[in-house]
């Protein structure tokens, strides 16, 4: 069987840097196997903090936003190109930063041609475009490529990314993917690290809670997570897909009066709660994304949920890489015509055929 080579490559919200996955795949449509050959995370440099600035509604001139797509495009080509080393890849799928995010609008912002140019490679972009004109709230975008990766016949797993905002993806146990298809769900949960980093911020002057040291330090406040449940209500409220600085509520409000360890630790309990019963009823939970590294975060997972929780490199892939090997899974479902967003799960009146291309053809130098 052929084998095929992508290159996926994810910003998340919490805007910490850029990783990439160069993921061999054999197999087409919904019966592709996919796994990890090489990854590597690149450091955003000089662009981490406008393009941090921008996911939180700071004006800029068009011209500004040109050129901040422009450079983000360049940084994704010289790292695609580095990891590619050689290979002859078939696609590159990029997510793009997500600067704005209120469906039926929704911007992930990034200059494709740079990385088709430097790749000879077609890439596709704009992910989530077709399923917000088809009605949708474009998000989550991963419940697809979460099926083809850790679909299990034994276990009814649920997939769940600790990002700047926690989502979840909903498996039963796979006999076949088709027959599981309309069966998979998925949701965006709560805020996660764009509340932890925030308060970080704001209590302890550092970017993050490194570890979870401090939160780990502290105790639960019995009101202090009940004013981020109440604060999750009124989001949840809004019956839409989260992923903007909108979902950044006046931490100090919330954490009034207790110690920056216990505020922490509040909001930590908080998090793991509404994570715990989104995923009841599932065998397994596997964890992905930055905060698996959070192991105060982890450890309250663990303790609010019935099932065994570990990451997802109990099924076989680290879980830093989760996201960016499943942008190169939903890049080549999308190129064998795959829609890669499931109605039941984003809302839209019907499964849209995703991405938006560009060809190194039209790239060329003269």
């Amino acid at each position: 069987m052929r084998e095929r080579f992508a290159i996926g490559c994810m910003s998340g919200t919490s805007v910490d840097g850029l990783d990439l996955a160069l993921v061999r795949a054999r197999g087409a449509g919904l019966a592709i196997e996919a796994e990890l050959v090489d990854a590597r995370s690149v450091p955003l440099g000089e662009l981490g903090p406008e393009l941090f600035a921008v996911a939180r509604g700071a004006a800029r001139t068009a011209l500004e936003f040109a050129t901040l797509a422009r450079r983000f495009g360049e940084l994704h080509a010289a790292a695609a190109s580095a990891l590619a080393s050689g290979r002859l890849i078939e696609l590159v799928a990029v997510h793009g930063q997500t600067v704005a995010h209120a469906p039926p609008d929704s911007w992930q912002l990034v200059n494709p041609w740079p990385i088709a140019r430097a790749l000879s490679a077609p890439v596709v972009f704009d992910l989530r475009g077709a399923d917000l004109a088809a009605g949708g709230e474009g998000a989550p975008i991963t419940p697809l490529a979460d099926l083809v990766l850790f679909g299990s016949s034994t276990h009814a797993r649920a997939i769940v990314n600790l990002g700047g905002f926690a989502n979840a993806t909903l498996l039963p146990r796979v006999t076949s993917r088709a027959a599981a298809l309309p069966l998979v769900r998925g949701a965006d949960v709560v805020p996660c690290n764009h509340w932890l980093d925030g308060l970080a911020r704001a209590l302890l002057g550092r970017p993050f809670d490194s570890d979870g040291a401090e939160a780990a330090r502290g105790t639960p406040r019995p009101e202090v997570v009940a004013r981020f449940a109440d604060e999750l209500a009124r989001i949840r409220a809004r019956a839409r897909s989260m992923g903007s600085h909108e979902e950044q509520p006046p931490l100090a409000d919330l954490v009034s009066g207790a110690s920056a360890s216990d505020a922490l630790a509040s909001a930590v309990e908080a998090v793991a709660a509404a994570l715990a019963a989104s995923v009841a009823g599932h065998d397994e939970v596997l964890l992905a994304g930055g905060s698996v590294r959070n192991g105060a975060l982890v450890r309250a997972i663990e303790r609010a949920s019935d099932a065994c929780v570990a990451t997802t490199a109990h099924a076989g892939l680290d879980p830093q890489w989760r996201e960016a090997v499943a942008m190169a899974v939903l890049g080549l479902l999308s190129k064998d015509g795959v829609p890669i967003t499931l109605p039941q799960v984003t809302g839209a009146l019907r499964a849209p055929v995703a991405g938006a291309w560009c060809h190194p053809s039209t790239t060329r130098s003269r």
